[in-house]
């Protein structure tokens, strides 16, 4: 019968092309599936070694800014240190000069007062050993500091007048006594005394305390040859 046959003819055409396609068309497709599957382990793969290199970097960015951060604050709190122990240095020197500047002022008021006292106490004196027996006994007493250290002492030139701690060197020239620095204070107080006044500091040993740093300041004692000193 001509519909059965060209039934059955449709039916095996059908099967062929079916077949056809799956020939033509699974392959590729289990191919393109096969490759897929390894364009996307690949993929996977690539993304989790991008999610590692992302991940270290961020970690090795974050240990790297805490390093940095460790030594900035280092660095900040050294400068700081640095700045306060400067800070303390200045302080420190500002407050030793002040401290100089006030003894001096201290020392130079009060040998000026007691040079001007002694001017006008021998300046109707004529006889030179009165002057000295004279200014001797001006000053023998005369004490101040707390511990009553400080004192007087008067000089013509390198030659001593009056020393009321040690009278034993009085009329004595003392031209080369010298501290354990090698600084002959005597010539230098003469030397400052006889260019309108000024200071020096050596090491003079005082009673109970040994060598100390001394600051001493002379000046002449008006209308007379003697200059005076303290320190």
């Amino acid at each position: 019968d001509v519909g059965s046959t060209f039934s059955r003819q449709r039916r095996q055409l059908s099967l062929q092309e079916y077949h056809i396609r799956i020939v033509l068309f699974q392959t590729p497709v289990r191919g393109l599936a096969g490759g897929r599957q390894t364009d996307a382990r690949e993929s996977v793969r690539t993304l989790k070694g991008d999610r590692m290199f992302r991940n270290f970097s961020i970690g090795a960015r974050v240990i790297a800014l805490l390093v940095f951060m460790v030594l900035f604050v280092t660095g900040v709190v050294g400068a700081f240190v640095a700045t306060i122990d400067t800070v303390k240095e200045h302080g420190v020197t500002e407050t030793q000069q002040v401290m100089l500047a006030e003894e001096k002022a201290k020392l130079q008021v009060a040998t000026h007062s007691v040079a001007l006292a002694l001017g006008q106490l021998v300046a109707d004196v004529a006889d030179e050993p009165a002057r000295i027996e004279m200014v001797r006994k001006a000053i023998d007493t005369i004490r101040f500091e707390k511990d009553q250290s400080g004192y007087y002492f008067v000089y013509q030139g390198t030659t001593n007048v009056a020393l009321p701690p040690n009278k034993s060197v009085q009329g004595k020239d003392l031209s080369e006594n010298k501290d354990k620095n090698g600084v002959y204070y005597v010539r230098e107080l003469a030397q400052r005394a006889s260019s309108g006044g000024g200071f020096i500091e050596y090491i003079f040993p005082k009673p109970g305390k040994g060598d100390q740093p001394k600051l001493a300041y002379a000046e002449m004692i008006p209308g007379t040859k003697f200059w005076i000193g303290t320190g």
